[in-house]
């Protein structure tokens, strides 16, 4: 049986209200709203992985959190993403950091042979606030952006999740976290 994985780190809990509260504020009706608890920090789609596959996932995971140092990153603005393509998301993007980006890197790099196809293997550091509608299209200036008490947060840890779809938006199961300890 194949799994939909992806590795996460979670963000703060008054960064989560913050983002909460925005969503508030849009009059837009055609996303399905990400929900407060399921608010994270997106580092890696793994997309499919075998039942079996799943612990080497896990060990190559650990192997990397060992080495990695915990990073700090910042909130830069809210856009419709993925950017250069047609919106289907709204993200609230953080700051570009070379830490997340390596980081990201040694994951794809390391988990390559477990996944059953290709993925989107891009490096912004977001957080999905939402998921536009299928042939909805929206303009960025429709986006104000959010006021929020905290702007940056620390990176301590990294979690393997499984993503199952349910009724227009997704369930999250945490399958394992991994601290980062790296010098």
């Amino acid at each position: 049986m194949k799994r939909r994985l992806f590795v996460a780190a979670d963000i703060p809990k008054s960064l989560a209200v913050g983002f909460s509260a925005y969503q508030k504020t849009l009059s837009i009706n055609q996303v399905s709203w990400t929900r407060e608890e399921d608010f994270h920090l997106t580092v890696a789609f793994l997309g499919y992985v075998t039942e079996e596959n799943i612990p080497s996932v896990e060990k190559e995971i650990s192997l990397i959190a060992g080495i990695t140092k915990q990073f700090e990153l910042h909130y830069d603005r809210v856009i419709l993403a993925p950017p250069g393509k047609d919106a289907s998301m709204i993200w609230a993007k953080l700051a570009p950091s070379e830490q997340y980006s390596d980081l990201v890197g040694k994951i794809y790099s390391n988990v390559k042979p477990y996944i059953t196809e290709q993925t989107r293997t891009e490096r912004i550091p977001h957080i999905t606030l939402a998921r536009i509608k299928q042939g909805i299209v929206l303009e960025e200036s429709s986006l104000a952006q959010p006021e929020l008490e905290q702007k940056k947060f620390v990176v301590d840890q990294i979690s393997l999740f499984e993503s199952k779809p349910i009724e227009g938006a997704s369930e999250y199961t945490r399958l394992s976290t991994f601290k980062l300890e790296g010098n």
